[in-house]
């Protein structure tokens, strides 16, 4: 069977230099191969930089519930948060410069900024970039080292118990 296919390949192969035809199969594959990177470089992995004004929680207590999820030594994490409809859109950061310097703070808002990577147009991922001011991660790279969460929480939209998700910014 592999002498039959070694065979056949090198038929096809005289064939084609044979003909002449080696010249256009090589620069069929040279245009296929350069538009492939074209592509590539040009609508995936794109980053676009928004910026929030979001509240924030240094207790863990945010308005869609008493305690948030804690760190191993049982600290709270920040939270940053901004309602949408029915719901909320957060991110949770443990990370205690922050901490400290929201502590001193005493404001009920933060500017956040988030790396909103997507490929073709389409949003696929994000992560934290800062949180006043704070740099935390560089597109793909962390600045520095912490831990966190993120996601939505839903609240009826109604007495129903109907829930509507919220179409977060970020």
């Amino acid at each position: 069977m592999a002498l039959a296919l070694l065979v056949a390949l090198s038929m096809c192969i005289s064939v084609i230099r044979a003909t002449g035809l080696a010249v256009f199969w090589s620069t069929l594959s040279f245009v296929l191969i350069a538009l492939s990177f074209a592509t590539d470089r040009l609508f995936t992995d794109k980053v676009q930089i928004r910026t929030l004004q979001m509240s924030y929680s240094l207790d863990g207590k945010t308005p869609w519930a008493d305690d948030t999820q804690r760190d191993a030594q049982g600290k709270p994490p920040v939270v940053v948060f901004v309602k949408k409809g029915q719901g909320y859109c957060y991110d949770a950061v443990f990370y205690e410069p922050l901490m400290a310097k929201l502590a001193a703070l005493h404001a009920n808002e933060v500017q956040v900024q988030y790396n909103v990577f997507s490929d073709f147009g389409k949003e696929r991922s994000y992560n934290v970039r800062s949180i006043d001011g704070i740099m935390l991660s560089d597109e793909n790279h962390e600045t520095v080292q912490h831990d966190g969460y993120g996601g939505t929480t839903l609240v009826p939209a109604d007495d129903s118990g109907n829930y509507v998700p919220p179409n977060c910014p970020r």
